[in-house]
């Protein structure tokens, strides 16, 4: 109901809604769609490192192209429409300290918290791989509480691997989505992170969110 409100206010006839993100552009667009007809400055927002086929396709359209990092500039035909921004951060990822996370988390002790998660469809790689890695905490006696997110896809089977090895500790959380992620991601004392954009160097271990530029608030 709301892309069809959207799209009858904007005049896009035929939309595209790029894998469930919050924007609809037109399949006419990249030609000098609805927006640029109508003399309407436009703007795209690209968050990635390397810049996806939309925000490229949509540059010659648009009056400027939003990115979150500079080394997206030498991706474009035109860098002089792009303007680093950040990347926006929703303000309740900044409401709670490290401690009052913890205590909506629960927590009492003062084991570390480590937190990953590979997107919301999750990895099917990374996932087994952390499969072995539970064990290894197992064996090591849960030092730590650990917040993992499954995904979609990889959920039916990380759950029932985890009851067939007998992987269950409080200390061990296991989901198939953080929902609660500004409270996992301010408690968290390591961040272990899938870096996406196909193939690449394994996930990287980063220490709990850094404070973000001021653009990004």
């Amino acid at each position: 109901m709301i892309k069809s409100v959207i799209c009858d206010l904007l005049g896009i006839e035929r939309p595209l809604f790029q894998g469930g993100m919050a924007w609809i552009a037109d399949a006419r667009l990249a030609g000098g769609g609805a927006p640029a007809r109508r003399h309407i400055p436009t703007a795209v927002h690209e968050s990635n490192m390397i810049p996806g086929l939309t925000t490229k396709l949509l540059e010659g359209c648009v009056n400027c192209v939003m990115v979150g990092f500079e080394d997206c500039r030498r991706h474009y035909k035109h860098p002089e429409k792009v303007v680093v921004t950040g990347t926006p951060v929703r303000g309740d990822f900044f409401a709670l300290t490290k401690q009052q996370a913890r205590e909506k988390l629960g927590y009492t002790d003062d084991k570390p918290l480590v937190a990953s998660f590979w997107g919301s469809l999750g990895a099917s790689t990374m996932n087994a791989r952390m499969l072995d890695f539970f064990r290894r905490e197992q064996a090591d006696g849960f030092p730590f509480h650990h917040i993992h997110a499954a995904g979609k896809s990889d959920w039916p089977h990380v759950s029932g691997e985890l009851e067939r090895l007998g992987l269950s500790s409080p200390l061990l959380d296991v989901r198939q989505y953080i929902y609660d992620m500004a409270v996992v991601m301010a408690a968290a004392d390591l961040l272990r992170l899938w870096k996406g954009g196909g193939g690449g160097p394994p996930p990287i271990w980063s220490s709990a969110a850094p404070e973000p530029a001021p653009s990004a608030r």
